[in-house]
């Protein structure tokens, strides 16, 4: 990694450098995202996040009948969260150390393992060991993500980075879609109005088929070799997350995209778990209904990701940044607004508002991938290819932080301060407006260029 030096004024500075150089030919990059080896990785994620969100979001509901809704949204979030803080400086080890598909494959063998003993979990109704396997499926996708990421730009070149990440963002949403749409709908088959289970065999079904299928597309993924063959791993999570931070920092403009990418994610953490209480509460639907509610933010990230990786044309385009900042502050603020319009005693008005929130988090969805794509396709670029598991875990460590600040604030003004979700969404729209002001401040030079 080249030495740069860490000025504090750098931090103030427009971006300035050229990411965003014309491409000779806007189609044989193109061909990149049709091989064998990233389709296999793109498959694999999909696999992986849609086993993830159907197990959480299946514990979830069977969780909330022991804890209570808010308690049952929070813990089932920080402990799928908390293993991405934990375990960084691990995952970020095992991806230099190791070549990203052995550790690929390894994690999702893994996962077959954890869903064995969630199924036994749910026929035994044992909530607590249920959220112990949450954690243990959060620890499965913290060791699995630098390695999933770090091999994107080992599969595809420059040109082809944006739209590689879109399709990435776009796979893993729609599986996030899918995997929380199953979760809830499964619950509604298998468990009847008193929460007691009825019939075990789906559940074992897609838990256990869906994680099996996973682990045997991971054998087509084709990476790398190992990056570091002779990094030492400390005991020490902290001690090794330190100089992971340090080396992240040391370079402002990857610092600035992480910590962008972190923001991001608190925001989405936040949004996530308030439209299950906004569903519930606010629009007083079922836990069905809801269902087909809650996917409507990740599908609009999914769309507006490839979106956004087409609209780069084989570029990382900074610029984009600001217009995603303005897009989530707006639409997260419309949707407190149409909160504050439903009147539980009138139909018309819950109905209204049911299909005006799904198109108001489709947008939001939408226009806030132009915000993300950007910034984790730099983040990748400018990661240098000895240190990418390194630098990516921290970047993970940090996101994962930030969620963890979410899921404390989620549960302080719905629990503490007793805010209605519309509240939630209507502060959550303030609180991206400074991340406007900041992205225009560091982004503007490449805006300008954007807009040419």
């Amino acid at each position: 990694m080249q030495d740069i030096s860490f000025r504090h004024s750098d931090w103030f500075l427009p971006h300035m450098e050229q990411t965003s150089s014309p491409v000779a030919d806007d189609t044989k990059y193109r061909r990149e995202l049709l091989q064998p080896g990233f389709l296999a990785l793109l498959a694999t994620q999909f696999f992986t996040a849609f086993n993830d969100n159907l197990f959480r979001w299946l514990v979830v509901p069977i969780g909330q009948n022991f804890l209570g809704d808010s308690a049952a949204l929070a813990w089932g979030a920080v402990l799928f969260t908390l293993p991405y803080l934990i375990f960084a400086p691990a995952a970020g080890f095992l991806a230099d150390r190791f070549s990203k598909r052995s550790v690929i494959i390894a994690c999702k063998l893994a996962e077959i393992f954890v869903m064995s003993l969630g199924v036994f979990a749910i026929w035994h109704g044992n909530v607590y060991l249920l959220l112990f396997l949450v954690f243990c499926m959060g620890t499965q996708s913290a060791l699995f993500s630098p390695a999933k990421i770090g091999a994107i730009p080992e599969l595809l070149s420059l040109k082809a980075l944006s739209e590689g990440n879109g399709l990435m963002a776009m796979i893993t949403i729609a599986a996030c879609a899918l995997g929380t749409f199953a979760g809830l709908k499964i619950y509604d088959l298998t468990y009847d109005e008193a929460g007691l289970l009825t019939n075990l065999i789906p559940i074992a079904a897609s838990l256990l088929g869906i994680a099996v299928i996973g682990w045997i597309v991971s054998f087509f993924v084709k990476t790398q070799p190992a990056a570091d063959v002779n990094r030492k791993l400390l005991l020490n999570p902290i001690e090794e997350l330190r100089p992971s931070l340090k080396q992240l920092f040391r370079d402002p403009p990857l610092a600035r995209a992480a910590l962008g990418i972190a923001a991001f994610y608190f925001l989405a953490i936040l949004y996530q778990v308030n439209i299950d209480a906004f569903g519930e509460h606010t629009l007083h639907m079922n836990k069905g209904q809801i269902a087909f509610l809650m996917p409507m933010l990740v599908l609009g990230i999914g769309v507006g990701s490839v979106l956004a990786g087409w609209i780069s044309g084989g570029m990382i385009q900074l610029g984009m940044v600001p217009i995603g900042a303005m897009g989530i502050a707006f639409t997260t603020m419309v949707l407190g607004l149409i909160g504050w319009n439903v009147d539980a005693s009138s139909t018309e008005t819950i109905n209204t508002g049911y299909y005006s929130t799904a198109v108001w988090l489709f947008l939001l969805g939408t226009i806030g991938s132009f915000f993300y794509i950007p910034l984790e396709s730099f983040l990748q670029h400018r990661s240098p290819h000895a240190i990418r598991g390194t630098i990516l875990s921290a970047a993970n460590a940090l996101t994962n932080s930030f969620m963890l600040l979410a899921m404390g604030m989620f549960f302080v003004l719905r629990e503490n301060a007793g805010l209605s979700p519309a509240w939630v969404f209507m502060i959550a729209g303030l609180l991206a407006l400074p991340i406007i002001v900041i992205s225009f401040a560091l982004y503007f030079c490449d805006f300008l260029r954007f807009l040419q």
